[in-house]
């Protein structure tokens, strides 16, 4: 099982050697990432199991926009702004991720729960759901109706 505690206090201490982290690269998925990247990111995961708050993985989002592990950073943070008040800054994470991930089911579902749990901007979460829902996989289908 994966220990948030134990993972966010290694991460910081690579991050405390951050020059050198910087350059040394690990495989991860079908390419490589540095050790700096993977500790901020799992600083921002530390944080939010932590504090249950979105700030650290904001944080890694601002830095590493261009990021292998932003599409699972984005996943986290859509999560995390589910579970908080309504506020201008998750209004506002919730208008980019429709930017960036017009196409994803899982983001479209996120977006749609998102307004829906506030019963706030139905219509734009229903034309989501309807957009989730044309995609034909049954994978589509059963996460467009159940959010993660």
């Amino acid at each position: 099982m994966w220990q948030a505690g134990k993972s966010a206090e290694l991460s910081k201490k690579i991050m405390e050697r951050s020059e050198e982290a910087k350059t040394i690269e690990v495989p991860f998925k079908d390419t490589n990432i540095n050790l700096y990247e993977i500790a901020k990111y799992n600083v921002g995961l530390g944080v939010y199991f932590e504090k249950r708050s979105p700030e650290g993985l904001e944080v890694f989002r601002a830095e590493f926009p261009q990021s292998i592990l932003i599409d699972d950073t984005y996943t986290a943070l859509t999560n995390i702004y589910l579970r908080l008040p309504v506020s201008s800054e998750s209004n506002a994470f919730f208008e980019d991720v429709i930017e960036k991930y017009p196409d994803d089911p899982r983001m479209l579902n996120s977006y749609a729960w998102f307004w829906a749990l506030r019963e706030k901007n139905l219509k734009s979460a229903l034309k989501t759901i309807k957009k989730g829902l044309d995609f034909s996989s049954p994978f589509c289908i059963l996460i467009c109706h159940f959010p993660f």
